[in-house]
């Protein structure tokens, strides 16, 4: 795979000019990624109607925090070769970013903000743990209880996750 340098932008999209439209045409398909600031990055895919030549409705992906694309060599399919998102386990995280950084693929400023806000998540995901608790058998004294310390914890975890902003520059 490799990266696609610049990445396409709605202003600069990635044209392939022979693609397949149905069965005995052939037209022009862009590619490009859309960056919302407060949703992330999305691909999109958009083919002309070679019959009138008018651009088709663009096909949209779910939004990630970030999306970069790459041409696939053997094929020449343009592809996601990178997605970053907090569904991500941290090793993969880590491994991506060193790929991204090995290939110099340059990110705009809303793909390096997102990153950072992804390494202060992943920093405080590591003091995360989890416990099932049957609560059939407590009495109500005992769920206020347990609510209480529940509170506590998140109110402490909202504080380490804005000093691991701030540790990424984002505050």
């Amino acid at each position: 795979m490799k990266p696609l340098i610049p990445q396409p932008t709605i202003e600069n999209p990635y044209v392939v000019s022979d693609y397949p439209w149905g069965f005995h045409y052939k037209t022009q398909c862009r590619f490009y990624v859309e960056t919302n600031p407060k949703l992330g990055d999305r691909e999109i895919t958009q083919t002309q109607d070679p019959k009138t030549g008018r651009w088709c409705n663009p096909k949209k992906s779910t939004y990630t925090q970030v999306i970069l694309l790459g041409i696939d060599e053997e094929n020449g399919h343009v592809e996601r070769m990178f997605d970053l998102s907090y569904w991500n386990v941290e090793e993969k995280h880590i491994e991506r970013l060193r790929q991204i950084q090995e290939l110099k693929i340059p990110l705009n400023e809303h793909q390096q903000n997102q990153i950072k806000e992804l390494n202060a998540i992943y920093k405080t995901r590591k003091l995360i743990t989890y416990e099932v608790v049957d609560a059939t058998h407590q009495t109500p004294e005992e769920r206020e209880q347990h609510d209480r310390e529940q509170a506590e914890i998140k109110r402490k975890l909202a504080f380490i996750h804005h000093h691991n902003r701030q540790e990424e520059g984002l505050l």
